[in-house]
């Protein structure tokens, strides 16, 4: 699918109007060690702190894209049982 113009990395199969943060019920964060943010995931002590982190969210109520089979997204989170098909339809 086409998203638009992609500047860099690939970070999302959504095209407009298809994510929640459009709506405002999702955001993306980052865990710091140090001050520091840790963007991989390849080493054991960085997955572990995402890990930290998708607890977090799920103790929250919040639903963790590092959980999703397909395409994980391990910075974002965004509130259970939200659509954007009914979001947009509004």
């Amino acid at each position: 699918m086409d998203v638009g113009p992609q500047h860099g990395a690939h970070v999302t199969n959504a095209a407009p109007g298809q994510s929640l943060h459009n709506y405002g019920y999702a955001f993306d964060g980052v865990p710091l060690r140090h001050g520091k943010p840790v963007w991989d995931t390849r080493s054991k002590d960085d997955l572990s702190l995402w890990g930290v982190y998708g607890d977090l969210a799920d103790a929250s109520g919040l639903e963790w894209a590092g959980h999703w089979k397909n395409f994980r997204e391990f910075p974002h989170c965004q509130q259970s049982g939200i659509r954007w098909q009914e979001l947009i339809r509004r």
